[in-house]
């Protein structure tokens, strides 16, 4: 939990300095909607599933 506070407000600040810069708005949210998107294909690709897939298999 300690770990994701330091992320969110890496990602607060982010969006201030975004605002405060306005016209980098829109190069920010892009770049903070990479990383999420960056995430996103690892969690949906489920790399970590497959070691119970495999699980299963032996089973």
């Amino acid at each position: 939990m300690l770990k994701g506070d330091p992320r969110k407000k890496t990602l607060q600040q982010r969006k201030s300095r975004t605002k405060k810069n306005g016209e980098e708005e829109t190069p920010e949210v892009f770049t903070f909607k990479s990383a999420i998107l960056n995430s996103v294909p690892t969690g949906k690709k489920r790399i970590p599933a497959k070691e119970p897939v495999k699980v299963n298999d032996d089973e």
